[in-house]
């Protein structure tokens, strides 16, 4: 079966699931409409996580917050604020994958239950090779998604900036 793939891939989705979120954050960012739809989403999609998930009173108090919050700038008569705002929470989530870089290259955390293995060391465990390949793997794998995003977001803002520019040729 998938048994040690599974495991693997598990302990990476915490890893770069922040990469990959922000990066198709800014490329939803790129049309006004496709933001306020994605963010009219998001707000569905938290209801649903409050659901299933949460399990206290402060986690229910900061969902319902969090998607009234979104629900209200997602329908905003311009939906140029939900494009600032999907730009917004894309650049909050790429900033939280180079904030824990260091997780990335250490074979153990502390915890409240002790000294445990990291994900890149449950990874290592589960396939092949030392954890800290693994680390390396996952935050290169983390650096070009997120250049994609922002690609994919500023492919045609070049032509505006550049519109202006009137340059002779002698």
């Amino acid at each position: 079966g998938f048994g040690p793939l599974r495991q693997a891939m598990v302990a990476a989705g915490g890893l770069v699931g922040p990469a990959i979120v922000a990066a198709v954050g800014f490329a939803l960012a790129r049309k006004p409409r496709r933001a306020q739809i994605a963010l009219l989403l998001g707000v569905f999609a938290l209801a649903a996580i409050a659901v299933v998930v949460v399990r206290n009173g402060f986690g229910w108090a900061f969902v319902a917050g969090l998607g009234l919050i979104l629900g209200f700038l997602a329908t905003r008569k311009r939906p140029e604020i939900a494009q600032l705002t999907m730009v917004f929470l894309s650049t909050q989530l790429a900033m939280s994958v180079f904030s824990r870089g260091d997780y990335l290259f250490m074979e153990y955390a502390e915890t409240a239950q002790g000294r445990m293995p990291t994900d890149v060391s449950q990874m290592a465990d589960a396939l092949f090779g030392p954890y800290w390949i693994w680390g390396g793997l996952c935050g290169l794998f983390s650096l070009v998604v997120l250049g994609v995003g922002i690609l994919v977001f500023f492919k045609g803002f070049g032509a505006l900036v550049g519109a202006g520019d009137d340059h002779d040729e002698a």
